[in-house]
């Protein structure tokens, strides 16, 4: 079983080609669909509307994506070694096609997960990144609700392979109003059709989010703009997204 998404299988890896990389994801089953949690910080809010999840995006129309990403997950958890063994093979694999193009491996490590890569380790003690540290150009790029991680993110010898953008939800405004006065990025889902979000959030420039998903390439201390997608986010359950004309400060969310 192939643990790495190549760009065409994932409608914002795929927006990301030619910008220089050639982009793969590691899609596990959000939260606790696989019966273990892969999303510490998860909330209401975002699981219900997850892309990744049952009732949205893709996997809503094709149940077999779901049963893949299930049995990765589970891979995961039962067999720790086999599985970082095969998705650094898988890597080391992408890298060097992306090289045959002449372009840079760009690797989302969490597209529906939230898991602390940098400390996970085989139990030979490597993790993933001592894979990765091998591979010139290769960058790592992924948003999280791990405040910690995102706080780290504004020390440049964290960020300089693993970018992270703090992810906002219905209960974290405190945090995403304290990391942009530190200067971080944090990414908001709003109510606006694609390529409609507002210009400023709170006195933060916004920068569109959806036109491809390379997240170190846009500009630090900026609101990530993405328009909500899927039908429970579009109608704004739990507070989850943001309705531009009805939220003016963070402490109206």
């Amino acid at each position: 079983m192939s643990l790495l998404s190549p760009p065409d299988s994932n409608v914002k890896l795929s927006k990301s080609q030619g910008l220089g990389y050639l982009p793969y994801g590691l899609s596990l089953a959000p939260a606790d669909l696989s019966g273990r949690n892969v999303c510490a910080w998860s909330t209401v809010g975002c699981v219900n509307p997850c892309v990744g999840g049952e009732r949205s995006g893709r996997a809503k129309f094709l149940p077999e994506i779901m049963v893949a990403r299930i049995r990765k997950t589970r891979w995961y958890f039962d067999d720790r070694a086999g599985f970082m063994e095969q998705l650094a093979k898988e890597i080391e694999a992408a890298h060097r096609k992306a090289q045959r193009q002449s372009l840079n491996l760009a690797l989302r490590l969490n597209v529906f997960s939230d898991l602390e890569w940098r400390l996970i380790k085989h139990p030979a003690g490597w993790t993933i990144f001592d894979a990765i540290d091998e591979l010139p150009g290769a960058r790592v790029y992924d948003y999280t609700k791990s405040i910690r991680r995102a706080t780290r993110e504004l020390t440049t010898d964290y960020k300089t392979r693993w970018h992270n953008v703090f992810s906002k939800s219905e209960v974290n405004h405190t945090e995403c109003l304290e990391l942009l006065r530190q200067g971080g990025s944090v990414a908001i889902p709003f109510v606006a059709r694609i390529h409609e979000l507002p210009q400023w959030h709170d006195g933060y420039r916004v920068v569109d989010g959806d036109q491809h998903d390379l997240l170190f390439l846009q500009p630090p201390n900026r609101v990530i703009g993405l328009s909500a997608k899927g039908e429970l986010t579009r109608n704004n359950q739990e507070g989850f997204a943001v309705t531009p004309a009805d939220n003016v400060t963070f402490g109206g969310w």
